[in-house]
């Protein structure tokens, strides 16, 4: 299933891609030439001052491995440990890997030795984050959290999404926002009690679009949301947990074959703002507020993309993992962290000196802050407390049967065709597209496949 996050992810691997790759920035096990740090970062370590407490210069220091684009100057990192010695007593050193496309990134961290990573980014092509908590890279983090004030900080539904196996690798991602399918109708040119009416029956939209409306659609999988289901690894699963083919399962192909006659008529615009009807996953980010939607529970699936954890070879884990707590426990940190050392805050925003509102959504991304942050306009939900998104996510969202398995590699093949056809949707000839998909769903072995893993989530259940 796609998630808010990993559409923004799309747009962070533009940043990535534009990136210039100017040499090696990274530091081995070896660095601990002072010479080398910024005079913040000395004044941390108690040699600048005889009257702060003296600390062996790597011992509180904790090194973070990054992409390229947090974009953390020198500058930035002093202020961050400047403040982190001053509350903490620790200092932390950002690891800024260079990168060309978001796939080389976990390359990148094999060369480098670090005590906490970001897990960069899983695609529907493939799950280098998966792979990765697999080998072992990541040191589990169960025992840590229990206790810690972390554990209450996510809601429960997003600890549960990042399990893998019986095991919690990698903190969630607090941009992870999970808000359900939509279908949204536009009052200015529907009626509202026909609006009102509509049941759920996509068969009815061409209809209610009339001869001239426009449905916009974005190709986003998650419509199986709306009928209860999940989409994973080229696979639909449903609510009771047994696991189908696209290609089997009677109300996905229903839809399908509906946007395709949409599309063919040319109904379907990819224009956000010339639409009657919209589908959308999560919030939907449109200007138009004269609407009515209907919006299913949002049904969250395993997700270790964009997550960040401890690396498992680390000699200090215990340091690392309280500077994880830290920043995303301590607002002033992590706003310092996310918007740099001159922005200000006004009406709950974060601002510049004109007060003119600040980016920040790639390093929100990276760290995996929101909650505590000052806001940007990034049309994401806030909550006021940890309570509130409890209870969001205990009336608004429901676990996939999918929650931790991870079933990626089983499915490479099956996930691979299906990739394929990602726009069956737009197909000139649907039933000829849809019957050469099937066969090859069956050459990929994808029966055994789901039998596979539907007896595997009814274990898991026993």
């Amino acid at each position: 299933m796609k998630i808010r996050y990993m559409l923004a992810a799309l747009l962070f691997c533009l940043i990535l891609s534009g990136c210039e790759n100017t040499g090696n920035s990274e530091r081995d096990s070896s660095f601990t030439a002072d010479a080398d740090l910024p005079e913040a970062s000395l004044k941390a370590s108690g040699e600048s001052s005889d009257s702060e407490p003296e600390r062996e210069l790597d011992h509180d220091r904790v090194w973070w491995a990054v992409p390229k684009g947090a974009d953390i100057s020198p500058e930035h990192q002093d202020r961050i440990n400047e403040l982190l010695w001053e509350k903490y007593g620790l200092g932390v050193e950002f690891i800024q890997l260079e990168d060309h496309n978001i796939d080389d990134y976990h390359k990148s961290l094999e060369t480098v030795t670090a005590d906490i990573a970001f897990a960069g980014f899983d695609t529907d092509y493939d799950k280098p984050c998966e792979r990765l908590i697999a080998s072992g890279y990541f040191e589990p983090l169960d025992d840590m959290i229990e206790g810690s004030s972390l554990k209450a900080h996510y809601p429960q539904q997003l600890w549960e999404c990042v399990k893998n196996g019986d095991k919690i690798y990698t903190l969630p991602n607090e941009l992870k926002q999970d808000q359900g399918f939509s279908i949204v109708f536009d009052l200015d040119q529907i009626p509202a009690d026909k609006a009102r009416s509509f049941d759920g029956d996509i068969t009815k939209l061409k209809e209610m679009l009339g001869e001239s409306g426009k449905l916009f659609f974005d190709g986003d999988n998650s419509f199986v949301n709306y009928f209860g289901c999940s989409y994973s690894n080229g696979l639909i699963i449903t609510p009771e947990g047994k696991a189908e083919s696209i290609t089997d399962n009677a109300e996905c192909m229903k839809w399908l074959r509906e946007l395709n006659s949409l599309y063919n008529d040319g109904r379907i615009s990819l224009d956000p703002g010339t639409w009657r009807i919209a589908l959308w996953h999560d919030s939907p980010m449109l200007e138009k507020t004269n609407v009515v939607s209907y919006t299913a529970k949002a049904v969250i699936s395993p997700i270790y993309s964009a997550t960040t954890g401890i690396v498992s070879s680390s000699p200090k884990k215990d340091k690392a993992f309280r500077l994880l707590e830290i920043i995303h426990t301590d607002s002033e940190l992590a706003n310092l962290l996310v918007y740099g050392t001159d922005y200000k805050e006004k009406d709950g925003f974060a601002v510049d000196e004109n007060d003119e509102p600040l980016g920040g959504f790639t390093r929100k991304m990276i760290f995996g802050l929101e909650y505590d942050l000052l806001r940007i306009d990034d049309n994401l939900a806030h909550f006021d407390t940890s309570e509130d998104r409890q209870k969001y996510y205990d009336e608004k969202t429901v676990l996939s049967p999918l929650i931790g398995l991870d079933i990626s590699q089983e499915c490479k093949e099956i996930n691979s065709v299906v990739m394929q056809y990602k726009d069956l949707w737009k197909s000139n000839d649907f039933e000829k597209d849809a019957a050469e998909f099937r066969e090859k769903l069956n050459d990929a072995g994808v029966d055994s496949v789901c039998k596979s893993i539907s007896m595997q989530i009814k274990d898991k259940t026993k």
